[in-house]
């Protein structure tokens, strides 16, 4: 529900469709990383849960539809079928590079503080 929130929100603040799914989905994809640390359990459980309602079904059979009956309409559908999709890729990606990153930091930061104790 978050990140329909979220993208109707994009779409109402006039956001492309690329930005709006994006930022959905950079949304429930932190959200999951809470949730799965939380609940020590694995990420994807909670993050195919919350990607799914962001799928683009209407964009992606109204693209076929319209290949298939021969409509001028389906590289529109089918552009608009790929900028969301890649929308969701990108906001996954950058949220758990940042996620994966901020672990990082944390474990040499952790480590360099006991590094220090041991040495006194």
């Amino acid at each position: 529900m978050t990140g329909q929130i979220v993208y109707v929100l994009a779409k109402a603040a006039d956001w492309n469709e690329f930005a709006a799914m994006a930022a959905a989905s950079l949304t429930v994809t932190l959200l999951a990383e809470l949730l799965a640390r939380i609940f020590r359990s694995p990420v994807t459980a909670y993050l195919v849960c919350a990607l799914i309602p962001l799928v683009p079904g209407k964009g992606i059979f109204e693209a076929i539809r319209c290949w298939i009956l021969d409509y001028a309409d389906a590289a529109t559908w089918a552009r608009f079928t790929f900028l969301q999709g890649t929308g969701i890729a990108a906001g996954c990606l950058i949220a758990a590079g940042f996620v994966r990153t901020l672990a990082r930091y944390r474990k040499q930061k952790e480590a360099g503080g006991r590094l220090k104790q041991k040495s006194k």
